[in-house]
């Protein structure tokens, strides 16, 4: 395969720049098995459908990955041009709280084509001055806290107030080698083998997605009030372990009930932001991953399973790990790369689950006359065959859950839920509720 001259002037007509090592990862996957993710924001306000379209533009001007559609060169490799179209943005009436759920699934179910742009759309759902805004984005331009930020962003500009400066958006590749350069270059470019090229054209081959035309997503969610999440996070303190391994460990609780299951695989996203040196509310995509193997075994305990969680995220949470991760993937998933390297990529990792937890949300609930009621997701259609995902959100003081999981796979939340309170010494009618 020949090798793209990425150091060549790249010229063409609105070119931003080159995609890095992980927006290249979910481009070339989302080729073969769709990688789009959504974000819903519940609101209270009194705004007419032409005050949202303006506020959306206002939001999509401060934003660079907002703007952009992915075109793929021959010489050139992959990258992000501009696009001068406006966000889609769809009106409808909301009739029952729990509707947007439905919404959720066909955004899940439509393709994301990369080439037109801008590679995020919204639906809003709305009814007597109370709104479900659901905004369905491209994994290759942003995570899950790049659409917090631009939630809250929206709501700014619904109350007519300044946006923050535009944001720039480099790959998380570039602001990685500043962030070595800060430490006299102490993480340097790991050259170690990890799979070949043809074993990953091996994985890509291999039965292990379900095919994207007619399939359908379910999306279920979940919530606790304030007194059962602060209950549960003091329990988390209490066995010196994290509401992430938590979530983790009842997860697997709930999958050790199969007598045939042996092991579970979680896969975690981990926030990389201040880890390079960025804000909390810089947006792009800027998040590595951890992968867990956890053995099933007649004495699985619970705190111990979240304790070992949060043991072996630990490498892909500090700068020699994640760094190294980068590395490997720029050796893994070139700028000439096929798509079947990025497939070969993340099949290898074959994981049960995803847990996505965004921590608790800084977004401010009440702005002028909007409240901001609630944040769910994100809501992702998994490709493995029986692959679930996990997305919580703290806002608020109320914890919210939300599982994602193919059309045969009935909702594990109940069960997650019976796990996390009895851990926790709680009574299962302790105040929650799910949907």
């Amino acid at each position: 395969m020949p090798t793209k001259n990425i150091s060549a002037f790249r010229s063409g007509e609105g070119f931003l720049r080159n995609l890095g090592g992980q927006e290249r990862l979910l481009y070339l996957y989302s080729k073969h098995h769709p990688r789009h993710f959504c974000i819903v924001a519940e609101m209270r306000v009194d705004r007419s459908a032409t005050a949202f379209i303006d506020a959306f533009r206002k939001v999509q001007a401060r934003h660079t990955i907002l703007n952009v559609c992915i075109e793929d060169s021959a010489e050139f490799g992959p990258g992000f041009f501009r696009t001068d179209r406006i966000i889609a943005v769809k009106f409808e009436e909301l009739g029952e709280p729990s509707d947007w759920a439905r919404v959720v699934e066909a955004e899940l179910a439509t393709p994301f084509p990369t080439d037109i742009g801008p590679l995020i759309r919204a639906r809003i759902l709305g009814k007597a001055k109370r709104w479900a805004v659901v905004f369905t984005v491209h994994h290759a331009i942003a995570d899950a806290l790049s659409a917090v930020t631009i939630i809250e962003d929206l709501m700014r500009a619904l109350c007519g107030r300044d946006l923050p400066p535009p944001s720039v958006s480099l790959p998380l590749e570039t602001l990685a080698s500043r962030a070595r350069a800060d430490h006299n270059g102490s993480f340097g470019f790991d050259t170690r083998p990890g799979s070949s090229h043809q074993e990953l054209r091996a994985v890509a081959a291999e039965p292990l997605w379900r095919p994207f035309e007619g399939d359908a997503p379910r999306a279920f969610t979940m919530h606790f009030e304030p007194v059962t999440t602060t209950a549960i996070l003091e329990q988390c303190r209490r066995h010196k372990t994290t509401l992430h391994g938590a979530l983790c460990a009842a997860l697997i609780m709930t999958a050790a009930v199969d007598p045939a299951r042996q092991n579970f695989t979680i896969t975690s996203p981990v926030n990389l932001r201040s880890m390079i040196g960025l804000d909390t509310r810089a947006t792009g995509l800027l998040v590595g991953t951890g992968t867990v193997k956890f053995p099933i075994s007649a004495t699985l305990e619970f705190w111990s399973l979240a304790r070992m969680a949060v043991a072996g995220l630990a490498s892909a949470r500090n700068k020699t790990g994640a760094f190294r991760a980068l590395d490997m993937l720029q050796i893994a998933v070139p700028v000439d790369a096929e798509p079947e390297l990025a497939v070969g990529l993340i099949g290898a990792m074959r994981y049960d689950a995803i847990i996505s937890n965004l921590g608790r949300l800084g977004a401010a609930t009440e702005m002028s006359d909007l409240r901001l009621d609630a944040v769910w997701g994100p809501f992702v259609q998994g490709r493995f065959r029986n692959e679930c995902v996990i997305g919580a959100a703290s806002l608020g003081g109320i914890l919210r859950v939300a599982q994602t999981s193919p059309f045969h796979m009935p909702s594990c939340l109940e069960a997650l839920r019976t796990s996390l309170l009895v851990a926790c010494d709680l009574q299962l009618d302790f105040p929650n509720k799910s949907a």
